[in-house]
């Protein structure tokens, strides 16, 4: 006696549920199953193989219209970094490029291969015929150079996406002269998509500065959605590695402008070298004025420092301190305190400072404001500041996970071998006898 058929509506139910790897056996289920597992199976391809790209040259192939099935399920797809740079994978994907169109739906692009395609057509394909794509994620390989007038033209190629809404650019080049080569086109491509909400850009080793970059986008410049800007560039660079001309004014006049432009601003991240004058010339009041939404904070203590008397510190629900000294020729003597601190909103502190004596005083001051706090990401802590740790752990009963992490060999200094001097286990113990429910990762190097 055959099994009843079930209906559709459980059919597809079912295989919402069902983890990808599983998928593809559901699919061999029957007609049914196979047709209602497909744009599950495919609303996100990864390609990071010669076999990947073949595979996804066969599936276009075997369309006999534009409108396929398989090539509008596709709303996400990704190259990733093991991909190969041979004139093999050129010669794939150039077969590819005229197949392209048929990804009417595509709102997701990541393009994080550690080479850019001979032909550039194959990238001007997404931008002229993926009507529909919105998100781009764009990694910049090493071995790109941006100073000549072929690195210049090719990079301006790679910045012909338009109407985006989010945008993410990583820059790997060593730097070569950063401000013409680099900024002067990324303007250009952003005012082609005034609907921006999402800007994230990092130049990795190229030192920039919030000011050159506020500079270089001129007075007008505005992204009237923008709610999420992150700046990376060159955060180990000190104000003397910079060539690029200091723009005139205050020290923070232009980044301060174009905060109070994109009142907005839910996220922002800065993890870039700073001008000694800009850290002299930010201020609670002005931010205050300028970031009326900000949720999400990430950057240095100095500019967290002024954010402290603000009322912004008691929205912030996410809040990173990635930088402790910005000069050390310079120090800015700053002062830790948490007089009238207070953070209702806090639920994720991460505190990415390998000051470790500093690490601490900063969690000192921040748990006994935030009791709410549910995810906490710190450094490895050595066996003599486990109570300190301990006691501030108290003043956060809602701790839900915490990540201790250990990514160098700064903090075995002191002459006790990692990882033993951190006693991790005991401290582990100590932290699950205070909060039974407690999740504990360590990431890093720990044997």
């Amino acid at each position: 006696m055959p099994a009843p058929s079930l209906p559709n509506e459980i059919i597809a139910k079912i295989v919402d549920r069902l983890p990808r790897d599983a998928l593809v056996s559901a699919s061999c289920v029957c007609k049914t199953w196979y047709f209602l597992v497909l744009p599950i199976l495919y609303d996100s391809v990864s390609v990071g193989r010669h076999r990947h790209i073949k595979q996804l040259l066969r599936v276009f192939a075997g369309n006999n219209v534009l409108t396929s099935p398989i090539s509008a399920y596709i709303h996400h797809l990704c190259f990733n970094c093991t991909i190969e740079n041979t004139k093999y994978t050129n010669s794939l994907l150039i077969q590819l490029e005229p197949l392209i169109l048929r990804l009417s739906q595509l709102q997701e692009l990541s393009w994080g291969v550690g080479f850019i395609p001979e032909d550039l057509v194959f990238m001007k394909a997404f931008q002229t015929q993926c009507l529909q794509l919105r998100k781009v994620q764009l990694v910049i390989p090493d071995r790109f150079v941006v100073s000549t007038e072929k690195g210049k033209s090719s990079f301006a190629t790679l910045l012909g996406f338009k109407n985006l809404d989010s945008f993410t650019l990583e820059v790997l080049p060593f730097p070569t002269d950063f401000h013409a080569h680099l900024l002067h086109p990324l303007k250009a491509f952003i005012m082609s998509s005034p609907e921006l909400r999402v800007l994230k850009l990092d130049f990795k080793y190229n030192p920039i500065t919030p000011e050159h970059f506020a500079a270089s986008m001129g007075t007008e410049f505005t992204l009237p959605r923008l709610q999420t800007f992150h700046l990376g560039g060159g955060p180990d660079y000190y104000e003397g590695d910079i060539n690029s001309p200091t723009p005139s004014g205050s020290g923070a006049n232009h980044f301060l402008d174009f905060l109070s432009r994109h009142p907005l601003l839910k996220d922002i991240k800065l993890d870039c070298t700073f001008l000694r004058q800009f850290c002299d010339n930010v201020n609670s009041d002005v931010l205050a004025r300028a970031l009326p939404a900000l949720e999400q904070f990430s950057g240095p203590y100095f500019f967290w420092d002024c954010l402290v008397p603000s009322e912004i510190a008691a929205r912030l629900t996410s809040l990173t301190i990635n930088r402790w000294e910005l000069d050390p020729e310079n120090s800015l003597e700053l002062v830790i305190s948490n007089k009238g601190l207070k953070l209702p909103a806090l639920r994720t502190l991460d505190i990415s400072i390998e000051e470790f004596p500093k690490a601490m005083d900063i969690l000192g001051s921040i748990t006994s404001a935030a009791s709410g706090l549910e995810e906490l990401f710190f450094p490895a802590i050595l066996q003599e500041y486990h109570a300190d740790f301990l006691y501030f752990l108290s003043h956060t009963p809602e701790i839900q996970q915490v990540h201790l992490w250990n990514y160098g060999d700064g903090f075995s200094s002191k002459g006790t071998p990692s990882p033993n001097g951190f006693f991790r286990i005991e401290l582990i113990a100590a932290m699950h006898d205070m909060y039974p429910k407690l999740l504990v990762k360590c990431d890093g190097e720990w044997e």
